[in-house]
């Protein structure tokens, strides 16, 4: 069997995210599984404090590499999602990926086995045979203090709890449905389990439409974190 790990939503860089206390976590799953999957959103481009632009996209590509290198032996795969779709960054990843072998990337989504792995803001023209950067975040809004203050204060006031109504376990999974059907059906010949990220909402085991799909979730403060791990049969390796 494959051991495999997927997270997502981490939002590194950003005042209200809590993932750097995690990255011992993220070491051991590394050291642990035969795979990791980073499933989109896992740097934020739009509101790192890091001092510019170039500054955030340097820390990401470091913080990448030291985690692929913990264990060589290990696939690291990093989606793309709507907040680190940037595309200068998008640009230096295929030269990560030349100098670091168990690294991989990923614009749209992933099938490994019976698993199917996207960040869950693909819209139809921009999978599989479209444009690998999604247009949503081209460009990197400019950072400013108030925005960010802001939005601390609607963390603090846990108006971002919100999202667990507007985007429930069913509204998330019927997207999901939504965008598979629009697929070439060849890519999901012999999926069982699709892994998303998105909307913040983490489930696990939600049967639908034939498939079981799994949200890990977000490393957002106040808000549920749901990494998962994964069993994959050597006979089911793609």
């Amino acid at each position: 069997m494959k051991k495999g790990f997927v997270v997502s939503d981490l939002h590194l860089f950003t005042k209200r995210s809590h993932a750097s206390s995690l990255q011992r976590h993220l070491d051991a799953a590394m050291d642990w599984a035969d795979f990791v999957v980073l499933n989109g959103d896992i740097f934020d481009f739009k509101w790192s404090v890091l001092p510019t632009v170039e500054d955030t996209i340097q820390a990401s590509l470091d913080w990448l590499e030291r985690l692929a290198r913990v264990d060589p032996s290990a696939e690291l795969h990093y989606l793309l999602g709507n907040h680190d779709a940037l595309e200068p960054f998008v640009d230096r990843l295929p030269a990560l990926a030349d100098r670091v072998p168990n690294f991989h990337w990923h614009p749209t989504h992933l099938r490994l086995g019976s698993a199917f792995f996207t960040h869950g803001d693909l819209r139809p023209a921009s999978t599989v045979a479209g444009d690998p950067i999604r247009k949503i975040e081209r460009r990197v809004v400019q950072k400013r203090e108030l925005m960010h203050d802001s939005y601390n204060y609607i963390v603090a006031l846990k108006v971002h709890h919100v999202v667990r109504v507007t985007h429930g376990r069913k509204q998330s999974v019927r997207k999901m449905l939504r965008l598979l059907a629009t697929l070439d059906p060849a890519l999901l010949e012999g999926v069982t389990d699709v892994y998303f990220g998105h909307t913040h909402v983490p489930f696990s085991d939600h049967r639908e439409g034939g498939y079981r799909f799994h949200n890990t979730g977000s490393a957002i403060r106040g808000l549920p974190f749901n990494p998962q791990t994964l069993l994959l049969p050597e006979d089911s390796w793609d």
